[in-house]
């Protein structure tokens, strides 16, 4: 077994072993990456393991970060805590090998941390990551997925009969309002969902990505693995929903609604007709995207469109000398690294 960099030229058949895997993720793709490094900048990094025979059987992407007069920061991955981890792999001595691969860049003179955000499906084997990496900490997230009915007739149908009672109510109010669905890729579409997001960002208390980080999106993920859907009504934009997709899972990532259209259910809407599009094409995972334990009415939301919890673990390696500049000025090691996952701040 060789474990060593992903190649140029190779793109094809690093994209075979990721549709192999049933549950990689868009952001295990080279065309995040591109994504990535145009956002939040740093070197992309994808190891593989070769067998002797030339046959990829495992990757792991991550994220290096440097800074000159401070060190180096990997993440697997960065920018609002994507999965990364191992993809692809069937054996368990392909995994050990690619974490000692991890574990090795970690221990490098200049690396000060290193984070790998596992996926919900690949919790299954949190306890080899323990045992390879030995981490110094972890947090835990829950990620709430919708297994979705299977294509076929009266999708409809049974569709609306697998939601629950309170969820079907809010779909069929949403209808009698008559709002109509635009997917489109036009730059008006883009502002308004930039827009309305940075509002309800902004009235949360949060902090608004830039608008470069949309543009980023819409330059480097292909549209066939993007959807950005409009709810329209007399003719006027009043609510949006961009969703991931990759393999068999769509992934939530951005809605908005107009605050004065919130209780006409124009999101309830959007989710709902992508739901029969995406399951037309041969989707059977809705991923809402990780929650805090304490996000409880955000928690609440998901399940009401039958989201099952599932546990995805935040491992984080961090050596003595960070944790404690994280301790003596934590806001200004968050500003030298932004969009990275740094080390759970309620443990310092």
């Amino acid at each position: 077994m060789i474990i060593r960099p992903l190649r140029a030229g190779e793109e094809p058949a690093y994209a075979a072993l990721l549709q192999a895997d049933p549950f990689s993720r868009l952001s295990h793709t080279l065309e995040f990456h591109r994504f990535l490094s145009a956002t939040v900048g740093g070197e992309a990094v994808v190891m593989v393991a070769e067998t002797e025979a030339g046959r990829l059987v495992g990757a792991m992407p991550w994220f290096r970060q440097q800074v000159a007069g401070l060190g180096t920061l990997m993440n697997s991955l960065p920018w609002e805590v994507r999965p990364g981890g191992c993809v692809g792999v069937t054996d368990p001595a392909v995994r050990a090998q690619l974490l000692a691969r991890f574990l090795d860049e970690f221990r490098q003179s200049d690396c000060l941390g290193a984070t790998l955000i596992l996926t919900p499906d690949d919790q299954a084997h949190v306890e080899q990551y323990r045992r390879d990496l030995s981490p110094r900490t972890e947090e835990l997230r829950i990620t709430q997925i919708t297994q979705l009915p299977e294509e076929g007739p009266n999708l409809a149908k049974r569709l609306e009969a697998f939601l629950p009672s309170k969820t079907r109510n809010m779909v069929r109010k949403a209808h009698k309002y008559g709002f109509s669905e635009l997917l489109t890729d036009e730059d008006w579409a883009w502002d308004f969902l930039y827009d309305e997001h940075a509002i309800n960002i902004e009235r949360l208390g949060g902090v608004i990505k830039p608008r470069q980080h949309y543009q980023n999106m819409r330059t480097h993920v292909p549209p066939d693995r993007r959807r950005l859907s409009i709810a329209m009504l007399d003719g006027t934009p009043v609510s949006a929903m961009m969703v991931l997709k990759f393999n068999r899972t769509i992934e939530y990532t951005i809605p908005v609604t107009r605050q004065d259209y919130r209780p006409m259910q124009p999101m309830s809407f959007l989710i709902w007709r992508a739901m029969l599009d995406l399951i037309a094409q041969g989707f059977r995972f809705w991923d809402w995207g990780q929650s805090q334990l304490t996000q409880t009415s955000l928690r609440q939301f998901k399940a009401s469109w039958n989201g099952m919890d599932r546990r995805s673990s935040i491992l984080i390696l961090a050596k003595d000398e960070f944790v404690d500049a994280l301790r003596a000025d934590r806001g200004a090691i968050a500003r030298t690294f932004p969009n990275y996952y740094l080390y759970p701040f309620r443990e310092l």
